[in-house]
């Protein structure tokens, strides 16, 4: 299947395309596709598909959609999940995915300075336009993802023509850099790269002309002067500049002819007839996967080595040791003209273990020394055999091996014999003083796994089934024993393989993973046959991991298990690793395949007392509560919390903090959700509550949304109200940060009321807090502000982290009424309460506002300084939304700062961030600041698309404070593209709307937008009225950089000259091409 969207919407089977009828089925198809491999919510796709006002029979029209597209598609492409739909795909079938990764490809080749893997990595990610993407979808879809698509196409083709650059390609580049200069001629790096290719192609006067006509364009339109970089690459123009020179052509030398390989000769042997063993065991048919493995043991069978080399294959029991080495040895065997010979140690299992001199005895016998010549001393024995072996090419296969002792008598002795040794153990002794080679494996990956399925169930079992055998892969465990068990009968009964899935979804699997007629040779007797040689306390390590809830986890967690000394647990955990009964995954944590997790909780439950387990399970749940705890007082200490006493110090700074979130994320949340079936609702609703800081940090609303019901669920029924009251209100965050405002008001109206019937104060101000913040973004700052007064002067004396809170908020209110003082004092007050608590989540949300504060007073240093510091903050917390939030103000300052190459590369870092974030405010406020960033740079249609999609974003989260500034960009965006009629459409509207809700700095602005429009039309009188009531509005607000462009206004439409000495000083701090784009 390939799915591609890089212009018309198009599905293709092999070469056959599928019909797509209609637009709207089309558009469906098309989101799933943009976000492959992620749910899509029911009501985003609705979004998409019919807008804001969508029928109200939309979503059972969805389904029918869904449904066509699925009878069109195979079997388990189109999912649904709790979170919503999926177009369940391998990622490289949809032509955007495999753009994006062949444009990283090609970028990453360039900066290591290989340019020519760059230019045609990126040429083919290119080819895969075929148009404007999402060329035939609904304009709701097409707003919504075109613009960022058309972005990275842009940038990828800037990055090849600069790789094309570097390889001396700039008479072919001619052609299509003069069309692209042509259709963007504002766009300082295409002409930069014409430039330079007009340039090498000796056409220097033709290099200077291009500097010329755009310097004169950029003026005229913008009122600006081209670039550092462009200014810099003129003046190495007309210097002559030698590094400028095209590079020389790469040269290709012919390759020297191969030298013949040196000839190999056999040792002598001695005389009269010897034999010739071929003792490897048959390979099965069916063998999949470990190309790795067999590509490094080949290396070591057949490459050079200055004596027998040795390959210690190890891994847990049921992985495919002997089928793996068996395959290897096969391969390799035309290397070993003098024989291969092969002894089954029996290091683990019901028969008795092969003692050294019986092995012996095997290998002589396999060399031709009869069984009544094998010397009885297992010394001589062995030193027979080494002797007997010194001149062979010989292969050794030693097979389920326990010991090191066990295999050393067996090693021959000869440069040209190679040994392949398998066991459960790692061997590293072997290692250590033979210096064998380790190969250690472990499950197949999904996709060997369900081949294997197919190779023994049948291949059209496996077509006709795809999810199913990827379920039935997976509950498996991925373990090559179990799947050849769970599918030896699937042929002979014609069981579907749903079915067999089915039977193994449950929680005990085991019983059913092994053959009627050899139980011998089930799962778990394989690995009772590696626990039964263990010693005793580490059996008892290995039964207690059967009761952790995670199978992937920290060491200081298995030591907290048993309630033992770290100095006594760590050896016997290490012991466990040696035998394969735990793995060290990545960063050092262990990890417990499945299916062992589940041998070893049978264990426990059968062979420990209930007393212990309970006390386990009790210091496991203290274990992960005083970590989510820490990492929340450290990272997050604002947010509201029910246990006045601090979680004891585990992290040392919050990057740890951060980093092990991360790690434990996905463990938490199942924990957190699972706890309270398991008989630990208390851990329900404390995890719930712990996991708020990781919730604002990733925006992962399903998750937050599922743990935090749970949590609910079991905080009630305790009868916990001070929790219940702490998770409604974190109800209501994820509601906010949905756009969901009125459930937003509902569930902390809840947490309200309940924290006032328990006296609980903190409860009370965080509700009243949230509710205020809400009320303003809807427009009704007045009562915002009421609420947040009534609630200061009641909470105000507290120094808790809860009033910074409600200062920050009202200090935003202030800041978007236009009372700039009264707002500083507030953000002030904030900061220095969550910097004296060390909230730094908090601190960071109070200098944006400080930071935007200072924007609109046209203090610009001051407000990239408090941005820059915020956007750092969060990154070191990790929160996507907080620095989205920042780099979106940052991309403004930036342009009035003149830096309008820092200024786009910021504003589409941070749209580029906000694309796993689900709230549609902060979406429409990036949104706002790159389209205000593109209109400045001339890019009107870029700026138009940016500006509807923050309005539709708005009108979604009924949010009016974005509404407001979508409506003001597009009336700017549409004054400049010459249509005056919309453009006072629009920002009427934005005047309207910003008189109802008090937002007097939007207010301010569209009527000098309407001004502007009353000029352009050529009624001065109206346009001088105007532009002299924003002005002087704009003043009495302290809106310096605004009050410079009404002022500016006001000039053209009276003719006078005598407001420019203010101008001036109101845009002291702007750039000097800022300062001239706004008098011209």
């Amino acid at each position: 299947m390939e799915f591609r969207i890089l212009g018309p919407v198009e599905v293709w089977n092999d070469r056959t395309r599928l019909p797509l009828s209609g637009t709207k089925p089309r558009t469906v198809l098309a989101a799933l596709a943009v976000a492959a491999n992620r749910p899509v919510p029911a009501a985003r796709l609705i979004d998409l598909t019919w807008g804001t006002h969508p029928a109200p029979t939309a979503r059972r029209v969805l389904h029918q959609y869904l449904s066509l597209l699925r009878r069109s598609l195979p079997a388990g492409v189109i999912v649904r999940r709790p979170a919503g739909y999926v177009l369940q795909v391998p990622g490289e079938t949809v032509d955007a995915v495999r753009f994006g990764s062949l444009t990283s490809a090609g970028r990453a080749a360039l900066d290591a300075g290989d340019a020519a893997v760059a230019a045609a990595l990126l040429d083919e990610a290119l080819g895969l336009w075929r148009g404007p993407a999402l060329a035939d979808v609904t304009e709701e879809l097409a707003a919504a993802e075109g613009p960022a698509l058309e972005e990275l196409r842009a940038a990828a083709r800037a990055a090849r023509i600069e790789a094309d650059l570097a390889l001396g390609r700039h008479v072919h580049l001619l052609p299509e850099l003069n069309r692209l200069a042509a259709e963007r001629p504002l766009d300082e790096r295409l002409q930069a790269q014409l430039m330079l290719a007009l340039h090498r192609a000796d056409r220097r006067a033709d290099a200077l002309d291009v500097f010329t006509r755009g310097r004169r364009l950029l003026r005229t339109e913008l009122g600006i002067e081209p670039g550092v970089t462009l200014q810099r690459l003129h003046q190495r123009i007309l210097a002559g500049d030698p590094a400028l020179a095209a590079p020389p052509a790469p040269v290709t030398a012919a390759a020297p002819p191969a030298a013949a390989p040196e000839p190999v000769t056999a040792p002598p042997v001695p005389p009269g007839p010897a034999p010739r063993p071929r003792q490897l065991p048959a390979v099965g048919q069916h063998f999949v996967g470990r190309e790795r493995e067999l590509a490094r043991i080949a290396r070591l069978l057949t490459g050079p080595a200055s004596g027998p080399a040795i390959a210690v294959i190890s891994g847990m029991a049921g992985a495919g040791k002997t089928t793996l080495a068996v395959r290897a040895a096969r391969a390799a065997a035309d290397a070993f003209p003098d024989g291969q010979l092969y002894v089954h140690l029996h290091g683990y299992g019901a028969d008795p273990e092969l003692t050294a001199r019986d092995a012996l005895g095997h290998l002589l016998a396999g060399v031709g020394v009869p069984a009544r010549q094998v010397p009885p001393d297992v010394e001589q024995a062995a030193a027979l055999f080494r002797s007997l072996t010194a001149d062979l090419r010989l292969l050794v296969l030693l097979d389920d091996a326990r010991t090191a002792e066990q295999v050393r008598p067996l090693l021959p002795g000869g440069p040209h014999t190679r040994v392949l040794v398998t066991s459960r153990e790692r061997l590293l002794g072997l290692v250590v003083r033979e210096g064998a080679e380790r190969v250690e494996i472990d499950a197949l990956d999904e996709t060997d796994a369900v081949e294997l399925i197919g190779r023994i169930a049948g291949p059209e079992r496996v077509a006709a089934e795809p999810d199913a055998a990827r379920a039935l892969a997976r509950r498996c465990g991925l373990l090559p024993l179990a799947l050849r068990i769970a599918a030896v009968d699937l042929p002979a009964a014609a069981r579907p393989v749903a079915a067999r899935a089915d039977q193994l979804a449950g929680e005990s699997r085991l019983p059913l993973l092994h053959t009627s007629d050899d139980s011998a040779s089930g799962v778990t007797a394989v690995f009772h046959h590696s626990y039964s040689r263990l010693a005793p306390p580490v059996q008892r390590v290995f039964r207690f991991l059967g009761l952790l809830p995670v199978s992937e986890f920290d060491r200081s967690l298995a030591v907290a298990l048993t309630g033992r000394p770290a100095g006594e647990v760590e050896p016997l955990l290490l012991r466990l690793v040696d035998a394969h009964l735990l793995t060290v995954g990545p960063g050092g944590r262990l990890v417990l395949h499945d299916l062992l997790h589940e041998y070893a909780a049978n264990l426990t439950a059968e062979r420990d007392p209930a007393c212990e387990r309970e006390a386990a399970v009790r210091r496991v749940h203290r274990w992960y509560l005083d970590r989510v705890w820490a990492a929340s007082r450290l990272l997050a200490p604002q947010l509201l919390r029910v246990d006045t006493d601090d979680p004891p110090p585990v992290f040392a700074g919050p990057a740890e903090a951060v980093e092990w979130l991360d790690g434990e994320y996905d463990h938490l949340r199942s924990l957190a959700l699972t706890a309270a079936d398991r008989g630990a609702p208390d851990l329900a609703w404390r995890l719930a509550l712990g996991l708020r800081v990781k919730f604002l940090a990733t925006r992962d609303i399903a998750g937050w949304l599922a743990v935090t019901r749970a949590g609910l669920r079991a905080a009630e029924a305790e009868g916990q109200v001070r929790a219940v009251a702490a998770l409604r209100l974190s109800l209501a965050i994820a509601h906010v940060l949905q756009g969901h405002p009125g459930e937003a008001i509902a569930h902390a109206a809840r947490s309200r009321r309940l924290s006032r019937r328990i006296g609980w104060a903190e409860g009370d101000l965080s509700a009243r807090s949230l509710i205020a913040v809400q009320l303003s973004r809807t427009g009704r700052t007045r009562a915002a502000e009421r609420q947040l007064a009534q609630t200061l002067a009641a909470y105000g004396g507290r120094d808790t982290a809860q009033v910074a809170v409600a200062f920050n908020n009202l200090g935003v209110i202030r800041l978007l009424t236009g009372r700039l003082e009264a707002a500083e004092a507030d953000l002030e007050a904030a900061l220095r309460r969550h910097e004296r608590a060390g909230a730094r989540r908090g601190a960071a949300s109070a200098r944006i506002n400080l930071g935007v504060l200072s924007l609109y007073r046209g203090r610009l240093e001051q407000a990239h300084g408090q941005l820059s510091q915020a956007a750092a903050r969060y990154e070191e917390l990790g929160d996507v939304e907080g620095r989205a939030a920042a780099a979106g103000h940052l991309a403004l300052v930036r342009l009035y700062q003149g830096d309008l190459t820092g200024a786009v590369r910021t504003a589409v870092a941070g749209l580029a961030a906000l694309r796993t974030v689900t709230d549609p405010f902060a979406q429409a406020l990036v949104l706002h600041s790159l389209g205000t960033v593109r209109l400045e740079l001339g890019h009107r249609r870029l700026a138009v698309l940016h500006f509807r999609r923050a309005r539709h974003l708005s009108e979604r989260a009924e949010a009016a404070q974005g509404r407001a500034l979508a409506l003001l960009g597009l009336g700017r965006a549409y004054l400049a593209a010459g249509d005056a009629e919309r453009a006072r459409g629009s920002a009427a509207e934005a005047a309207t709307l910003a008189r109802a809700c008090g937002y007097r700095p939007y207010e301010g602005m569209a009527v000098t937008v309407l001004a502007e429009v009353a000029l352009r039309l050529g009624d001065r009188a109206a346009a001088a009225r105007l532009a002299r009531g924003a002005a002087d509005l704009l003043d009495r607000l302290g809106c310096r950089l605004e009050q410079a462009r009404a002022l500016v206004v006001l000039g053209a439409a009276t003719g006078e000259d005598t407001w420019t000495p203010l101008i001036e000083a109101l845009l002291r701090e702007a750039h000097p091409r800022f300062r001239h784009r706004v008098a011209g």
